[in-house]
């Protein structure tokens, strides 16, 4: 059986691979907390830069869309 187009692998997905190396404490932090980690799409990162601010804001702390600043902000 075939997936469906709207799948991806998260090892292929370059934010994950950053959240996993690069903002390792910024992701170990969201996971102690229980806090939840939006990853994006691959195809969506295109242009982006992967900033420390970019991730923080892919984690939500309360678990709704978040339209203020993130904790990691700062």
């Amino acid at each position: 059986m075939s997936r469906p187009e709207t799948t991806e692998d998260l090892e292929f997905n370059l934010f994950y691979q950053a959240i996993q190396t690069r903002f390792l404490q910024q992701y170990e932090h969201a996971q102690q907390n229980c806090w939840l980690v939006c990853i994006p799409r691959a195809t969506s990162l295109t242009g982006c830069s992967l900033t420390r601010s970019f991730v923080g804001k892919s984690i939500s702390q309360d678990h709704q869309l978040q339209t203020t600043t993130s904790a990691f902000d700062q």
